[in-house]
């Protein structure tokens, strides 16, 4: 019996033409990984999947927070991380800043995305040319852009669920089990 792989390695011929559209990049990532990232290290774009992913991200988390049930939901979140002391203050400032949560999340999606894509990438530069890696900055940062198309689906999903919910947090944590049942919750919560 032969060992087959399912992924049959390109030669360098074979890519080095080959680039692929931003939708197709964008769907690449989720069916077809491997070829997809063997041909952006080949031809590292990145502008346009950033651009995507932090407009579908600032969307989503702005579209949630402009509403009224999102901002509900930030409050409650707010107010439930707040120190107990000096609370009268704090709701006042937090109901200030209210209007403007749908603004500040949409912000995030758009720079705080590419802020942190940029940490991240330059944290594995740094890795991987100590441990003697031959990647440029340039093949790792379109890596670390693409493999946001994941987070991009997570909030596609994520945040029309926690606007139904109400509710700020994941609903793919364990903070959700205790509103499923009692028993369930007491069991996993004890084991």
């Amino acid at each position: 019996m032969e060992n087959e792989t399912p992924y049959k390695a390109r030669s360098d011929d074979e890519t080095q033409t080959e680039t692929k559209g931003l939708l197709s990049r964008f769907f690449g990532i989720i069916f077809s990984p491997a070829d997809t990232f063997h041909v952006i290290v080949k031809n590292p774009v990145w502008l346009g999947m950033l651009l995507l992913v932090g407009v579908v991200a600032g969307l989503c988390i702005g579209g949630f927070l402009i509403t009224e049930v999102g901002q509900e939901a930030w409050l409650d979140a707010a107010l439930e991380a707040a120190s107990p002391e000096n609370e009268d203050a704090q709701m006042e400032a937090l109901e200030n800043i209210l209007p403007y949560v749908g603004y500040i999340g949409v912000a995030q999606g758009l720079f705080g995305l590419a802020l942190m894509t940029l940490i991240l990438a330059g944290i594995l530069f740094l890795v991987f040319s100590v441990m003697g890696g031959a990647a440029s900055f340039r093949q790792l940062f379109a890596v670390v852009v693409h493999s946001n198309v994941i987070g991009a689906i997570h909030n596609l999903f994520i945040w029309p669920l926690n606007y139904f919910r109400g509710a700020m947090e994941s609903p793919t944590t364990l903070a959700a089990v205790p509103r499923i049942h009692p028993r369930v919750s007491r069991f996993v919560i004890s084991s």
